[in-house]
């Protein structure tokens, strides 16, 4: 009787064990936040930048392991994002009367959402104008972390 309910005890252990892997991803990073460093290496390229080559669209790859990405070793979310002097913003600035279609930078502040343990955010040296569809309480909080 005893090898039975050692045998179940096992059976569940594993049941959760991959139902955890499956909704967290098996790829180390949470899959929504994933999800938001993409959307976010987009608007920092945008319209042809090359920043951030580390962040490939690979779903087996960690995006904790990523370039200025920082996560909590033990929940594996993004607390930490170092983002400063990603763009060419300077050379843009510079070419700007020859580029018609050279615009400034505002990021979609609701692109940050899915970050809930983010504690630092590092957007300097981007030439960011401000923020566009801001949501929720965002952007207070954000305001108040960003470096300038």
């Amino acid at each position: 009787m005893m090898e039975y309910v050692q045998h179940l005890l096992m059976r569940l252990f594993w049941v959760l064990v991959i139902t955890l892997a499956v909704e967290n991803g098996c790829n180390g990073c949470w899959e929504k936040e994933r999800i938001a460093l993409l959307q976010l290496k987009d608007s920092i390229n945008f319209p042809n930048g090359t920043s951030l080559p580390s962040w490939e669209e690979d779903d087996y790859l960690d995006c904790c392991q990523w370039e200025r990405v920082t996560c909590n070793s033990s929940t594996r979310r993004v607390i930490k994002l170092s983002l400063n002097a990603t763009t060419d913003w300077l050379n843009q600035i510079q070419s700007r009367s020859r580029d018609l279609t050279w615009s400034p930078w505002y990021l979609n502040a609701s692109i940050l959402l899915p970050f809930e343990s983010l504690q630092s955010l590092d957007l300097s040296e981007n030439g960011l104008y401000g923020f566009a569809g801001n949501e929720g309480d965002l952007d207070q909080s954000i305001s108040a972390s960003i470096k300038s």
